[in-house]
C-alpha cells in the first residue's frame, strides 16, 4: 500500500528531533517490517509543507497526486489541516471554517476519483501556553477556534462517510505540556509518538491487499 500524508509543520515532522515526526515514524515502522521481516512493502510519503493551509493544498493536490499514483497499489491519502487554517490575523481566520470545509470536500471527491482511500486527522490542541497568545508573525490561536473546526470536520467526515482520526482526542487525556514544544503549537517527539502510534493502530485494521475499502 502506498501512504500520502498531507498536512502542515506537524506533518512535516517540525520539533521531532528524535525521529522526523509522525509521518517519519510510520514511514521507519513500514520499512522495518520490510526490511526485517519480510512483510508487503508499504510507501510512506510525507507531504506536509511548513505553514500551509487547505486553500494552498488545493493548489497542489491534483498534481501532487497525478506525479506519485501507482495505479497497481492500493492507495491511501491522509489529510492533516486546520491548524493554520484556524490562526486568526488582521481579525479573521487565515482560511474561514465553510472555505475549510469546502477545501477538504474538494480533495476527498479529487483522491477518491482517483480510487484512493481518504482518512482525515483532526487539529492538536493548542497547549495553555499558547492558548490566546499572539505569536511573532502575529498569528493567533485559541482552544475555541480548533474546536469549532474540529467540529466542522467531523460532520464532513460524518457527511462523506470518511474515517477521521481523532488526534485531538488522543492529547486530551494527557498533561500538554509533556507534549508540546515551547511554542505551545508544535507536538514535541513525545507528541508525535502519539500520533504516529495512534495512525500506525488505525493502520493495521487495513488489508492492504483489500479493495474493498475503496470508493467506486
Amino acid at each position: 500500500m502506498d501512504i500520502y500524508c498531507f498536512g502542515d509543520s506537524i506533518t512535516f515532522g517540525e520539533y521531532d528531533h528524535e525521529r522526523g515526526g509522525w509521518v517519519d515514524r510510520i514511514k521507519i515502522a513500514c520499512m522495518a517490517r520490510y526490511v526485517a521481516q519480510g512483510e508487503p512493502e508499504d510507501c510512506v510519503f510525507n507531504l506536509g509543507i511548513g505553514g500551509e493551509t487547505t486553500e494552498m493544498m488545493r493548489a497542489r493536490l491534483t498534481a501532487e497526486l497525478d506525479a506519485r499514483l501507482d495505479p497497481e497499489a492500493r492507495s491511501l491519502v491522509m489529510f492533516a489541516y486546520g491548524a493554520n487554517d484556524a490562526a486568526e490575523c488582521d481579525g479573521s481566520f487565515r482560511v474561514a471554517p465553510t472555505a475549510y470545509v469546502e477545501h477538504l470536500a474538494w480533495a476527498i471527491e479529487e483522491a477518491r476519483r482517483r480510487r484512493c482511500d481518504v482518512w482525515l486527522l483532526n487539529i492538536t490542541p493548542v497547549a495553555p501556553v499558547a492558548d490566546g497568545v499572539r505569536n511573532p508573525m502575529g498569528r493567533l490561536r485559541t482552544s475555541a477556534a480548533v474546536a469549532a473546526y474540529n467540529t466542522a470536520l467531523a460532520a464532513l467526515a460524518q457527511r462523506t462517510a470518511t474515517p477521521l482520526v481523532d488526534v485531538h482526542g488522543a492529547f486530551g487525556v494527557r498533561d500538554p505540556s509533556a507534549l508540546f514544544a515551547a511554542d505551545g503549537i508544535h507536538p514535541n517527539a513525545a507528541g508525535h509518538a502519539i500520533i504516529a502510534d495512534l495512525v500506525s493502530a488505525k493502520l493495521t485494521t487495513l488489508d492492504s491487499r483489500s479493495t474493498d475499502a475503496r470508493a467506486p
